[in-house]
């Protein structure tokens, strides 16, 4: 149309019609080009700048020039078209497609011919000169009004056949996207590893750090889960049968043996007496402060104290801080009913009785402290409401609301007899120990120490180091609680960081360790508290003597032989942040445990991170070795599951069409949202249920939920971790299974033969008989 327009005869018409429009307008700007928006040329396109520039008036005079002018307006119509896609990011219409080559190197309005003129000499049509005047139009009223850009640029744009103006706009799929498979889920960098590890290390050290809490009173459920509610019944008894053993030594041993004896000498020959006015037995409001004082006790000292003093077991119901039981057990069997005394001989009898008994208990009760009977979590001796802080006090008390006042100092008295009362409650038992937030819980240095001294001193006991090496680890001399001053803080982290090194781990810079967890820089905690696992708990979980022996018991297993044959040596490798501190038989024997533990089951194991993804691993891992806590059935199906069992109805599909003889076809199965979604809560479902697995088993702490593993990469130390605890209490449980099968078995089979020997007795009686007799017949003839 154009090149027809400018071979057409120029006409009057035209030449009115061309002056008429640019009356109407002027150009008051400089068309510059610049390569900075991309468009249809091809690379970077030339974008239009306006910059002020002299009026181009409908009065100025026409001047004929040789340039071209088909090439002056096209950029003109360029102008106003590109201008007129700017909103809508459309690229520019497809008559720029190149500017002309004749065109002169200068692109300046002021430079080149009029518009006028040169239309009138290009001999152009109305209707090409009607266009470029709206799309000038267009342009500057689009400038103005760029809030609404698009909706006036489609009413004044033209439209123009050849110059389709169209939007191109990308919409989502509506389909949803679709979780891949657990091996596919492997990245190189997860960005949610530092939340993943805090939560790790806030149950493990809660799990650590949980009996030292506030003692015996409302207690933390996150801080005391192994003492009170997560531990099975049969590790609670044994708990408690090994409390009673090492109290019983206790008091019966010397030296604190023939203390409590002379006590109750002296108490026999009337040394030491109560008052008989106000009588403690009968005063209903004496015996209350009476129990009052005695309850000032936490109940898990109280209990074996009371057992040891009145030789009998006290039954606890409602778990091991049932203070009524206790209470009850104080005004029964140490004051006696009330009102059931018959004659002042009795009276005399109790009397002596319960001051026997109350002095004794509290000997004991300081003795058990200074020994740690209740193991290295030494939980708090009293109550942290109570006004009663140490043993003396206690005892002085006692003297002075009770005994007569020919006593004279109690504590002084037993003393003389062989016992000096030193146990005290400082500021430091009395703390919390619980976390919550780990960069900030961390930062006083107080759990942090606490952690490293009970780890180190569990590690020397099982060492069998000398005496006096746990006892070296008690920091409560050197550190200092509260710390509420930045210089506090560093020094007790310090101390921490040096006991961590003298007890074998490898240095590193104090300085800067000792800064980043005061500062509460979550990175620098994180690798504190992994080198602490990593020289005390890791050794002690994964022994790699156990860890043989078991994987040689799984090899020798009937029917595990063939899935153990199947295995390959294709384990992925480990990153290299968990080799730094761990041998590598260490992984590699774990790793292997895995493998053989869930070979039977069909779940491959190919490292310590996705493979445990889905939690059938360490699900099966459990029912293998307790099948009455986890039952197979119980484990639900994944997403790793789905992916196979669709892998596997496409193999059997082509391997009809191929038996059939019917055209090979690809078949590309996919599974619904709903079968995904299903798989999904599949994977919460197995990761709730090995919580609960856990709880029973008792003696580990829950390290991986659900949040750490279904759709995202586990991380490998929280699964290290897991791996660790869960085989160190499996191997446990396993072995007393064992144990126990071998005696019920060899107690049936004694059993079965005395029963067989019995019911072959009167047969054995007549032929010992008949014998007897053959004998004195034949001796008689």
């Amino acid at each position: 149309v154009r090149g027809a327009a400018c071979r057409a005869a120029p006409t009057e018409a035209a030449q009115a019609a061309v002056r008429r429009s640019a009356a109407r307008f002027s150009v008051p700007h400089t068309l510059v080009l610049e390569s900075k928006r991309p468009s249809d040329w091809g690379g970077n396109g030339l974008r239009r700048k306006a910059e002020n520039a002299p009026a181009v008036s409908s009065r100025a005079p026409l001047s004929r020039t040789s340039a071209t002018p088909l090439g002056l307006l096209d950029r003109a119509a360029d102008f106003a078209t590109f201008d007129s896609f700017r909103a809508s990011d459309a690229p520019p219409p497809p008559s720029a497609s190149k500017p002309s080559a004749s065109a002169p190197s200068s692109r300046r309005v002021s430079d080149a011919p009029s518009l006028a003129s040169t239309m009138a000499a290009a001999h152009v049509s109305r209707a090409t000169t009607n266009a470029a005047v709206r799309h000038i139009e267009g342009a500057a009223l689009r400038k103005q009004h760029e809030s609404s850009s698009e909706a006036r640029s489609k009413a004044q744009a033209p439209s123009r056949p050849s110059h389709a103006s169209s939007t191109l706009s990308l919409r989502k799929p509506t389909v949803a996207t679709r979780a891949p498979p657990p091996e596919a889920r492997k990245q190189l960098y997860d960005v949610n590893w530092r939340e993943k590890q805090e939560r790790l290390y806030t149950r493990w050290v809660n799990f650590s750090l949980s009996s030292s809490t506030a003692g015996g009173a409302d207690v933390a459920e996150g801080a005391c889960a192994r003492q009170l509610g997560a531990v099975a019944a049969l590790e609670a008894w044994r708990a408690e049968a090994s409390i009673r053993r090492g109290a019983l030594k206790l008091a019966r041993n010397f030296p604190l043996g023939k203390t409590l004896g002379r006590i109750e000498a002296a108490v026999a020959e009337g040394s030491l007496r109560l008052r008989e006015s106000p009588d403690l037995l009968a005063d209903v409001g004496l015996r209350a402060n009476f129990c009052n004082m005695l309850l000032c006790v936490n109940p898990l000292w109280l209990r074996p104290a009371l057992e040891v003093v009145l030789g009998e077991m006290v039954l606890m119901p409602n778990g091991p801080l049932d203070s009524a039981a206790l209470r009850r057990a104080v005004e029964q069997r140490v004051l006696g009913e009330s009102g059931a005394l018959a004659s002042p001989a009795e009276a005399v009898v109790m009397r002596a009785h319960t001051l026997r008994a109350t002095v004794q208990l509290v000997v004991f009760l300081d003795a058990a402290k200074s020994a740690k009977l209740l193991g290295e979590s030494d939980p708090c001796l009293f109550d942290v409401t109570a006004r009663i802080k140490s043993t003396k006090a206690m005892l002085q008390l006692f003297a002075k609301d009770f005994v007569s006042a020919g006593g004279g100092d109690l504590a002084r008295h037993v003393a003389q007899l062989g016992h000096t009362l030193t146990a005290s409650q400082s500021a430091l038992d009395e703390f919390n120990f619980g976390v919550e937030n780990l960069a900030v819980d961390m930062r006083d240095g107080i759990r942090l120490s606490a952690l490293i001294r009970r780890l180190g001193a569990a590690a020397c006991v099982r060492s069998g180091g000398p005496p006096g090496a746990a006892a070296s680890l008690d920091l409560e001399k050197e550190l200092r609680v509260p710390a509420p001053s930045r210089l506090q803080k560093l020094h007790n982290v310090k101390v921490a960081l040096s006991t961590l090194v003298a007890a074998g781990a490898p240095p590193a810079p104090m300085e800067l360790e000792a800064r980043g967890v005061v500062d509460g820089d979550c990175t620098v905690t994180l690798n504190v508290l992994w080198r602490v696992v990593a020289h005390f708990e890791l050794p002690r979980l994964l022994q790699p003597a156990a860890l043989k022996a078991e994987l040689a018991r799984l090899r020798a297993e009937g029917g595990n032989g063939r899935h153990a044959a199947e295995l390959k040596d294709d384990f992925d490798e480990l990153d290299g942040s968990l080799e730094y501190l761990l041998d590598d038989e260490r992984l590699a024997l774990l790793l292997s445990w895995a493998r053989l533990a869930v070979a039977p089951f069909g779940v491959p194991v190919r490292n310590l991170s996705t493979s445990f993804a889905d939690g059938r691993a360490l699900c099966f891992a459990v029912h293998r070795y307790a099948p009455w806590l986890l039952g197979r059935e119980q484990v639900s199906g994944t997403v790793a599951t789905l992916e196979a069992g669709l892998a596997k109805r496409e193999n059997e599909a082509e391997r009809d069409a191929l038996s059939s003889g019917r055209w090979v076809q690809t078949y590309d199965m996919h599974a619904t949202d709903e079968e995904y979604k299903a798989a999904r809560e599949g994977e919460r479902a197995n990761w709730r249920l090995l919580a609960s697995a856990v709880r029973e088993l008792g003696g580990m702490p829950t390290l991986i939920a659900a949040a750490d593993a279904v759709g995202t990469v586990p991380d490998e130390k929280m699964v290290v971790m897991a791996c660790a605890f869960l085989f160190a209490r499996l191997h446990e449980v396993a072995r007393e299974a064992r144990a126990a099968t071998t005696l019920q078995t060899s107690v049936r089979v004694h059993a079965q033969g005395a029963i067989k020997m019995r019911s072959d007795r009167p047969k054995l009686a007549d032929a010992v008989r008949a014998h007897a007799a053959v004998g004195v017949q034949s001796a008689w003839r």
